[in-house]
């Protein structure tokens, strides 16, 4: 490299180190136009563009770099995280493999590989390759990391929670490690310990992205609305096109700073590529800011233009669930008396249930008021132990019941000594409520019903993580979630007919003290007035409804989706009246 260049590299290195990567690219891009065959500004303009989160544009760039240079390995790696981070894992699985007959650093391309299995959904392979790599290399801090993430990612807590203090033994000031166990700690309901994690990260690095969301997210679910929102201004400026910036504040900030907050969206929607996750996000966003300034058609096409690309990019499998509800009810005939275990569980549980959106939130924070009872949040015990036996297609039986309710017990949280009863609001253990009450005798199931088009609705506006909830994508496979849900409820009624609870949301908004009174009784707690006011309720909230509970109890959103009646057209059609009778009623 000449004594011009050396200067102009220097300069564009210089630049990246100080947290200035659209000057990096800038003096890069120069010295690819003065220095067309040095290979290392090609690089360095491709790693500024992903450090603004452009890893699509980057791709190019470390493609030119190669072509210059095609053992650059630093250009190599560049390649294959640009890949990964845009859903190509395959294309990256296929040059790590090329890669690893060349390459002597066989800990780092074991490390992409896991990377790139991890992000293509296949953490079980993930984890073998870790596993592989931590055999040979065991003091690789970011490899622990990862593998705490692909833990987290199968359910496996505890040991996603181990990895990540083992990454921390080795790299203490890791940012991405310190976020990553503050959502361990948000899970446990350890909030203050969550917040302290993520702003260590940020004391270490304020412009981290990975930490900067996670502290809005946990600000939020707090109840900090306004330092939320202050935060994901700051991520904005980092990227002005970050997606979860732009649909945080579309749906935390006032009608009033939505005017200001719509150019931006418009911005970010002509950047980024249509047909990707990005512009899903994106797209929701300016659905989001044109509802909170009354634009309901202007809203409506853009939700639709939304999920459509969301449904095109997360699919969903509705014969596997339809083949779990046949699997399920066919597990609990009438006559189930003789596989109830006798055990009963303390402190009692109380399992809110219901479709998604349905005020199964607002009902655990009700019930969560009272001084002895504990907020669990939505614990996954039930839902991974029922599919765990459903997979060894045996037979429900006493063992099967008590084998259950162990594993049910290890999700279990710490909980205050006076604590007499918990809350587990997991919406979709509607699914499961046979195998609930024949493992936990003394459980209460409150069950929430709501009109299902509100309820779509409301899941139409909401973006959902889950990939079990990638129905709410599109409008028929919704109807057909939302008619099976039905199928479920009415199987379980006829199962176990005094044992449920059944309550209206139009109640608990119109008469939130006499409901509250009713959730009490059946809960076997004393009333105390705390639980006519929800809103006071200082726990965490960590569902969409995080904001919604913060207020007093109303009635805004009952009959509201009358107002976009037409955009739900194909929501409503496939809704099926022999299930929903009500419906035609008025």
């Amino acid at each position: 490299m000449s004594m011009a260049a050396k200067q102009l590299a220097d300069k564009a290195t210089a630049h990246l180190n100080s947290g200035r990567p659209k000057s990096a690219f800038k003096t890069a891009r120069t010295g690819m136009k003065q220095f067309p065959k040095e290979t290392f500004f090609a690089n360095v303009c491709g790693i500024a563009l992903a450090q603004q989160n452009n890893q699509r544009e980057s791709i190019p760039y470390f493609r030119k770099a190669l072509q210059l240079y095609p053992t650059n390995i630093d250009a190599q790696n560049n390649l294959v995280q640009a890949l990964v981070s845009i859903g190509q894992a395959d294309k990256a699985l296929a040059l790590i493999d090329k890669y690893m007959s060349t390459r002597k650093d066989h800990d780092n391309l074991l490390y992409f590989k896991a990377m790139a299995e991890s992000h293509s959904g296949d953490h079980t392979a993930a984890e073998s390759t870790l596993n592989s790599l931590l055999a040979e290399y065991p003091k690789v801090a970011r490899a622990h990391n990862l593998l705490g993430a692909v833990l987290f990612s199968l359910g496996r807590e505890d040991q996603a929670l181990t990895a990540y203090e083992k990454a921390l033994e080795i790299d203490p000031n890791s940012p991405d490690t310190l976020t990553n166990m503050a959502l361990i700690q948000a899970r446990a309901n350890e909030m203050g310990k969550a917040l302290g994690y993520v702003e260590k990260a940020l004391t270490i690095n304020p412009k981290h992205y990975l930490s900067l969301q996670r502290y809005g997210n946990l600000l939020n679910e707090s109840g900090q609305t306004e330092k939320a929102i202050e935060t994901f201004h700051k991520l904005l400026q980092i990227e002005p096109q970050s997606h979860d910036a732009l649909l945080e504040l579309a749906t935390l900030s006032p009608a009033a700073e939505q005017p200001a907050l719509q150019p931006i969206i418009d911005a970010a929607l002509r950047k980024v590529p249509k047909n990707t996750l990005e512009h899903a996000f994106i797209s929701l966003a300016k659905a989001k800011s044109a509802l909170k300034l009354g634009n309901h058609a202007e809203a409506d096409k853009w939700f639709a233009i939304g999920n459509a690309e969301f449904a095109a990019k997360v699919p969903f499998d509705q014969d596997r669930t339809r083949t779990e509800l046949e699997a399920i009810c066919g597990h609990f005939p009438a006559d189930h008396s003789a596989r109830v275990a006798n055990e009963a569980l303390s402190p009692a549980p109380i399992f809110v249930l219901g479709l998604p959106r349905s005020g199964t939130t607002l009902t655990e924070q009700v019930i969560s008021s009272h001084p002895t009872v504990y907020g669990a949040g939505e614990l996954p015990g039930i839902e991974r132990g029922s599919r765990l036996f459903l997979d060894k297609n045996t037979p429900w039986d006493l063992p099967a019941a008590q084998e259950l309710a162990h594993f049910y017990r290890s999700f279990l949280p710490e909980m205050p000594a006076e604590t007499t009863a918990f809350v587990d609001k997991m919406p979709g253990n509607y699914k499961r409520i046979g195998f609930i009450l024949s493992a936990l005798p003394n459980a209460k199931i409150v069950h929430l019903i709501r009109d299902p088009r509100e309820v779509a609705l409301s899941m139409w506006h909401t973006v959902f993580s889950n990939p079990g909830q990638a129905y709410t994508f599109d409008q028929k496979t919704m109807a057909q979630e939302l008619n099976d849900y039905r199928r479920y409820m009415n199987h379980w009624k006829s199962v176990f007919p005094d044992r449920i609870l059944d309550l209206r949301y139009q109640d608990l908004v119109s008469d939130i003290e006499q409901v509250s009174k009713i959730l009490a009784d059946h809960c076997g707690l004393d009333w105390v007035p705390d639980m006519a006011h929800p809103e006071r309720n200082a726990g965490a909230v960590r569902t969409a409804s995080a904001n919604q509970v913060r207020q007093p109890v109303h009635r805004k959103s009952l009959a509201k989706w009358k107002q976009h009646e037409q955009a739900l057209t194909e929501l409503i059609t496939n809704l099926d009246p022999d299930l929903w009778p009500e419906l035609g009623e008025g």
